[in-house]
């Protein structure tokens, strides 16, 4: 089996460009099932992890990302190769999660290739014709550099509250020749006055940046809101969407309890709506990896 052009329009709810379509000649989509073995050794890994003492997210994980991006960062100025800015997190030719079930890919590049073919989806769909983007958690910047690539003129800013992150957008920019705009910012405490620095009608993404706030998201809710942003996209697993009579949505709900990821923010843009005060203009899962679904997109504006 694998994932056709015409199962990425179907889940995308929207046609490929060129530049995907080229993705999808490059890579390789196919991918098996789980043998009973597999699936059982699989649920063992799961539940072996959920009942492992593990540290939860908050502002002290600072630190844990400053180490992370800083690998990357080393890695880069090594070699240059923009495949170095890959998140170390990501694993190659592991279980993931795909069409309500779990499957193992035959690329190593799987996981990437997906993200690129979606990023480039959601981009194209909502930033074409936005004056600037902002990405909040920008890590590595790898989804700026793709950025870059598509609207080359556009004004980009990437933020973290990591210094090695943005110390990796300087080396982007001097081996690239890039014009990315690294700003310092943390989610937990934003700052007002970059407020004043985002153009209006930017467009905002996040993609796993948020799962770290828990429930502890309202100053960065109130943070968007307050500002003059167009279109804002998120690829975060959201808790809300998971529906626990499913066996592996069960684990996944039990999985972000445990880290206290990201909980309430789903439902809020929600009540946002019902209120008047926003319109949630797309909402759906794509992929996933092995513990949670990742890469589920929610796109939203201001009314």
């Amino acid at each position: 089996m694998d994932v056709s052009r015409k199962n990425f329009e179907h889940l995308l709810g929207g046609e490929l460009s060129t530049a995907a379509e080229e993705i999808l000649l490059r890579s390789d989509f196919r991918y098996r099932t789980l043998t009973d073995r597999e699936t059982d050794d699989a649920l063992i890994r799961y539940v072996s992890f959920l009942m492992a003492p593990k540290k939860r997210s908050g502002p002290d994980y600072q630190q844990i990302w400053e180490s992370g991006w800083n690998e990357n960062l080393i890695e880069f100025v090594a070699s240059g190769d923009p495949s170095a800015l890959v998140p170390k997190f990501v694993k190659s030719k592991q279980i993931i999660r795909y069409d309500g079930g779990m499957v193992i890919p035959y690329s190593e590049g799987f996981e990437t290739d997906f993200v690129s073919v979606i990023r480039d989806f959601f981009f194209r769909s909502y930033f074409s014709d936005a004056p600037a983007v902002v990405e909040f958690g920008c890590g590595t910047s790898s989804n700026l550099v793709h950025l870059s690539t598509m609207f080359p003129d556009m004004r980009i800013f990437g933020t973290d509250w990591a210094s090695s992150s943005l110390d990796l957008i300087r080396e982007i920019n001097f081996r690239l020749n890039l014009r990315i705009e690294g700003r310092y910012f943390d989610l937990f405490r934003p700052d007002r006055d970059f407020v004043e620095e985002i153009p209006d009608g930017a467009g905002v993404f996040t993609m796993g940046a948020l799962e770290q706030l828990g429930d502890k998201y309202s100053p960065f809710l109130s943070f968007l809101l307050e500002s003059n942003v167009g279109t804002v996209v998120h690829f975060e697993t959201a808790y809300e969407l998971y529906h626990p009579e499913n066996l592996w949505d069960f684990l996944a709900v039990q999985y972000i309890e445990k880290r206290n990821w990201l909980r309430g923010y789903f439902k809020e843009l929600e009540n946002l709506e019902a209120e008047g005060r926003i319109k949630i203009v797309h909402q759906g899962k794509t992929f996933g990896s092995f513990f949670h679904d990742g890469y589920t997109v929610t796109v939203w504006e201001k009314v």
